[in-house]
């Protein structure tokens, strides 16, 4: 009777644990569903994140062309200036008439109409002149020598 009593409980233990192995199993199968779910959803972002990042590396590459376009136009007209500038000085140093012309005091009126201050009424440190209108030799004058500029 010992012997029956003992395989009818070690039946019941082994029907247990297969019922306990079967609901693992089966809550394991809910889980990888769940996860292989998320990790659609995981590689759709990744594939939109992709997309997004080729449009930015083409907008970055627009940008630095338009960057490069600019900094050349810049550097052109930086030569121009330079050039200008160098054969004004030089006409003002060669020229009788153009170092009389250039001489004759800009007045502050003009300064202000292209949006560079000048007030006309300048203390001896420049305070209420535009910008670089200040030097101890045009005190008071509200004007600029276009050398001076």
């Amino acid at each position: 009777m010992n012997r029956l009593l003992a395989i009818v409980a070690g039946a019941g233990v082994l029907c247990l644990a297969l019922w306990w192995q079967a609901e693992t199993i089966k809550d394991l199968r809910g889980d990888l569903e769940t996860e292989r779910r998320s990790v659609a959803t995981l590689e759709e972002a990744r594939q939109a994140n992709v997309q997004t990042i080729e449009l930015l590396r083409g907008d970055i590459k627009v940008r630095d062309d338009a960057i490069i376009r600019r900094d050349r136009k810049v550097e052109a007209l930086e030569r121009e200036q330079a050039t200008a500038l160098r054969a004004y000085k030089e006409e003002v140093q060669n020229d009788e008439a153009t170092r009389a012309w250039d001489a004759v005091p800009v007045p502050a009126a003009v300064h202000r109409l292209f949006g560079k201050g000048g007030t006309g009424a300048r203390t001896g440190n420049g305070t209420g002149a535009a910008p670089g209108l200040a030097d101890a030799g045009d005190v008071g004058t509200g004007v600029e020598r276009r050398d001076q500029r």
